[in-house]
């Protein structure tokens, strides 16, 4: 992880951080819509075979589909929430000992 910039670093290490901190958001977010994209494509193919063989169209993929990203997305803010949590507390437990320190 990159420690995060005490205020004397200069505004170039700043943003080095930021753009470190915020492609890791993006990854996660990324992370869980290609998840949510990958099972929505299955359960299409799996609808679109049963049509295939003489099925009806079931309203369940349908429902599996809208849960699937709605699951998806809450995971993905869950999953930033706790890493935004948990990179807080670090950094304020850096600080504190830091501190401690001098």
């Amino acid at each position: 992880m990159v420690p995060r910039p005490e205020r004397s670093h200069s505004p170039r290490g700043i943003y080095r951080w930021l753009i470190y901190e915020g492609s890791i958001i993006a990854g996660i977010t990324l992370l869980w819509a290609s998840v949510a994209f990958v099972v929505s494509s299955i359960f299409r193919l799996l609808q679109a075979g049963f049509l295939e063989i003489g099925g009806a169209d079931f309203e369940f993929f349908n429902t599996v589909n809208s849960a699937v990203w709605e699951i998806a997305s809450l995971v993905a803010v869950a999953s930033v929430f706790l890493y935004v949590l948990v990179r807080a507390g670090s950094i304020i437990l850096e600080k504190h000992s830091a501190l401690d320190t001098t």
